[in-house]
């Protein structure tokens, strides 16, 4: 798992330049959001047993990041980022 792939960072960045801050967890081969604007995520959101999963990186050496579901993510973005 590579913090510096090139989904992530461009994710994470587009996220910043509109005032929202993720904090994201990884537990290869997944990637959850841990806390949205400080707001952490709670356990109903879950969408696996560590927290809500953003993706996973594939089974192959170097493999790339594949978001998991980013119409469900952005809804779950746009539900707490004002909390």
């Amino acid at each position: 798992m590579n913090k510096t792939d090139p989904k992530i960072v461009r994710f994470v960045n587009g996220l910043n330049s509109i005032g929202i801050r993720i904090i994201l967890q990884a537990n290869f081969p997944w990637v959850y959001i841990i806390s949205i604007n400080g707001n952490l995520i709670p356990k109903e959101e879950f969408t696996a047993n560590h927290g809500y999963n953003l993706g996973y990186v594939t089974a192959q050496r170097g493999g790339d990041f594949k978001f998991e579901n980013l119409p469900r993510t952005f809804k779950l973005i746009r539900k707490y980022r004002n909390k």
